[in-house]
């Protein structure tokens, strides 16, 4: 008698999906893939799958597979610039150089990554002149300089006042702060008559005590 011919073992697939939650900036090295990960600064969810091929009886086979991805986040240009404080001040000296770089503890940084880091500095304000900065071109993080340009002297102006600006792409990301620079009054100028010389002429009979003239002197 033919005997019925028995059906294949047929496999199951049962697929697992697991989830990560709430991942923010640190290495972490996995023991059981020997991987090592950067965790994300941002709320996210990451799905890790596994497919495992199951027996007749439901229990599981040695077949499994495992899949294996890359998140890239691309940076958004959600930071302006900003500077370390919102107003300088010094005294610098009228006798100061040119190319003299005043004592400021100027920093500017915009957190973006690339080229949405990227940004102009500029100084703005009567007698700007005067002065120069550096570096006006900025990726990411700078210690900006000012430097005298040009000879100073207190006795035509005593103080200067400066708008200093960090300017990007968007046009509502701006970083501001205010820059105030007072001279200090140095002896400088000798004295000076107003005029180098002086022509008198009086009568001989002239009487002792007699105003003859009046010498001015600036200093």
């Amino acid at each position: 008698m033919a005997q019925t011919p028995r059906k294949p073992t047929q496999r199951r697939r049962n697929i697992s999906k697991k989830h990560i939650h709430k991942l923010w900036i640190f290495f972490h090295f996995s023991s059981r893939s020997r991987s090592l990960f950067l965790s994300l600064l941002s709320s996210v969810e990451i799905s890790i799958l596994s497919g495992t091929e199951l027996n007749d009886d439901r229990t599981p086979s040695a077949a499994s597979v495992l899949t294996t991805f890359t998140i890239l986040l691309i940076d958004k240009n959600d930071n302006a610039p900003k500077f370390n404080s919102s107003e300088y001040r010094v005294r610098i000296t009228e006798l100061a150089q040119v190319g003299f770089a005043l004592p400021l503890s100027i920093q500017v940084e915009d957190k973006d990554e690339g080229v949405n880091s990227m940004f102009e500095v500029i100084l703005i304000g009567n007698n700007s002149d005067h002065f120069t900065i550096s570096p006006t071109s900025v990726q990411g993080r700078a210690d900006i300089r000012v430097r005298v340009a040009v000879p100073l002297d207190f006795e035509t102006i005593r103080s200067y006042s400066f708008s200093l600006y960090a300017n990007e792409s968007l046009s509502e990301h701006v970083g501001f702060a205010r820059v105030f620079i007072d001279l200090i009054n140095e002896n400088d100028n000798r004295p000076v008559f107003s005029r180098t010389l002086y022509n008198i002429s009086l009568l001989e009979s002239t009487p002792t005590g007699t105003s003859l003239l009046q010498i001015q002197v600036n200093t």
